[in-house]
């Protein structure tokens, strides 16, 4: 879950616990147009009555669909393993314990953003072409899906690799039940981007990133069947990051030279929560919660020169810095329902959520690094229907003002973070209905009008922001019939859609992503009691090139490079479980 009170909304996601018997799943694919493969799979092992493991990894190779014509090869290669295992011990009838320890490996060689648009070559906007034509190269395009880069001598890579660590004991007291909650955290990665995109290597920009943290929860639970029932908690958390920065830039590039920027942050950080639901007739049902935060955050950064030159002027050198900011913020929810009938119910909400502020990693000026934190205020009304015991649809409308939104402005002399108020409001429904056995239609549809109502420089009142399309959604189909006693058939299309968004504010000029309907499509036959399964697995099938960033190069006005979605792929996936 990002983040301790999120802002925006926030994603959780559950590690598959042991099975109290023993059993496996395999699942083997191959993907035949780049060439790829997958393997993941897991093991349920009972130790003894009170002891049960599992063990599971996963291990994949893909990538290669940006063609590298100078190479004359397909990049990025990327390699990705990870294994986990999970032990589940439960002694007595009231103590429970799990235990989670997860390694994770990514290894990318080459790069998948490449260069979408150019610059005029007109005063200050520079033209890749004309730099490429200087370094002798004269079979130079611009468009999705290919580059140039050689990397001569600085190879473009990003190596990841973490460990995470969980331990969630349950106790039961008589009704009560009291959880602890503790997890570690260390990951680090390395990376280098050639980001002139010719086949020299005129500048580059390379990261060494690491990141550890520690937290501790404990949480108190009433029974849950009870008209009134509580939670009420402790979390802590520490976190160190550091990032270590480094640009070389060297002529025909505009601006030369070579700098090494270091940033370091340490966060402490205490809070208190309770939430309280009550209901108060079988109809009735109200919630509240509330969470009290106080963080420190210490930041220590400095910039060195390791090569003069004009870059070196834009982001001068200067002396380690140590500032820090304490915050403290009051987070809180209220909800209510009224159920019409067991299967109709209307609900709504008002929430206010925080993030705390901080300070640029890679500021041109280093007395303008520090950015406050963000308050947000979200209300919500909808309903839940279930007309019959095959159809149901949910409708909301939602408002969110965030006040201090900590936007993101790219820039040829490094990201600027502005403080500014936003706000969306819109629509979010959802549908799901089985007409008949073996037949299920679902999707959603989002409308979300998202504005900066506060001016700043770039971005006037009512400008849109980026990154934040007015319509999404999806539309799936899983039909499934018996094809004999022993095969089932399966077919399940589906539509991922969204209308065009900017990628940067408007005024900076960047390409917007264009409206788009993703297609993918599974057909698999497998045995009804699943275990086996044989899949064709398409994904983009109308092999739409969508543009999903679009960014300045440093110490570049003028072209922007991005990435692009993974074409059409086809893949053939086996399962077995047993």
């Amino acid at each position: 879950t990002p983040g301790k009170n999120p802002t925006l909304g926030a994603v959780s996601s559950v590690s598959r616990r042991p099975g109290d018997d023993f059993g496996f799943n395999l699942t083997v694919g191959h993907e035949f147009k780049f060439n790829g493969n997958r393997v993941e799979g897991g093991v349920d092992i009972p130790l003894s009555d009170t002891l049960h493991v599992r063990l599971a990894g996963i291990y994949s190779n893909d990538g290669r669909y940006i063609r590298n014509r100078v190479r004359n090869t397909d990049e990025p290669t990327r390699e990705v393993y990870g294994g986990r295992v999970v032990a589940l011990w439960e002694p007595t009838e009231s103590l429970k314990a799990t235990l989670i320890y997860q390694h994770d490996s990514y290894d990318e060689r080459g790069q998948t953003v490449h260069l979408i648009t150019d610059g005029t070559g007109v005063g200050p906007s520079v033209s890749i072409r004309a730099l490429a034509a200087a370094v002798g190269q004269t079979d130079f395009e611009v468009g999705k899906g290919f580059s140039y880069n050689d990397y001569p001598d600085r190879s473009a890579y990003d190596r990841q690799s973490g460990d995470r660590a969980t331990l969630i004991a349950e106790y039961g007291l008589g009704d009560f039940t009291l959880t602890s909650q503790t997890a570690y955290v260390n990951w680090d990665n390395r990376r280098r981007n050639d980001l002139d995109f010719t086949s020299a290597s005129l500048i580059t920009f390379q990261v060494d990133e690491a990141n550890e943290l520690f937290s501790q929860e404990i949480r108190l639970a009433s029974p849950s069947e009870k008209p009134v029932s509580y939670i009420v908690g402790a979390y802590y958390l520490w976190n160190k990051w550091g990032v270590d920065q480094v640009i070389d830039a060297e002529a025909p590039w505009p601006r030369t030279g070579a700098l090494n920027h270091v940033y370091e942050q340490a966060v402490n950080s205490y809070s208190g929560f309770v939430q309280l639901n009550a209901s108060l007739t079988d109809q009735i049902k109200l919630s509240a919660g509330g969470r009290y935060t106080e963080e420190e955050k210490d930041a220590r950064y400095s910039r060195t020169t390791l090569r003069p030159g004009s870059a070196t002027a834009i982001f001068a050198p200067f002396a380690e810095r140590t500032p820090s900011r304490k915050e403290n913020n009051f987070d809180w929810s209220l909800s209510g329902q009224y159920y019409l009938d067991p299967r109709n119910v209307i609900y709504a909400s008002l929430a206010r959520g925080s993030k705390s502020g901080g300070f640029q990693t890679l500021p041109s000026n280093p007395d303008l690094a520090e950015f406050e934190g963000e308050e947000a205020l979200t209300s919500e009304i909808g309903i839940k229907t279930r007309p019959t015991g095959t159809l149901s649809f949910d409708f909301a409308l939602y408002n969110t003002t965030v006040k201090d939104f900590q936007y993101n402005i790219n820039t040829a002399n490094g990201n600027v973070i502005a403080n500014a108020k936003v706000r969306t409001r819109g629509i979010d429904t959802s549908l799901n209905w089985r007409p008949f056995d073996g037949l299920r239609l679902a999707g959603g549809v989002v409308y979300a009008d998202a504005k900066i109502l506060e001016a700043f420089p770039g971005a006037p009142a009512g400008t849109p922001v980026q990154r934040a399309p007015k319509w999404t959604g999806n539309v799936s189909i899983n039909y499934e019939t018996a094809l004999s006693e022993n095969v089932d058939l399966t077919i399940n299309p589906k539509i991922d859609f969204s209308s065009s968004q900017f990628s940067q504010l408007p005024s900076v000029g960047a390409p917007k992503r264009q409206p788009y309907g993703l297609v993918d499509l599974v057909v698999a036959l497998g045995a009804p009691d699943d275990r086996w399964e044989v899949a064709l697995i398409g994904k983009n099938l109308t092999n739409q090139k969508v543009l999903l960033s679009a960014t300045t190069p440093l110490l570049a006005n003028g072209p922007f490079y991005g990435n692009i979605q993974t074409p059409a792929t086809f893949a053939l996936q086996l399962t077995v479980k047993h």
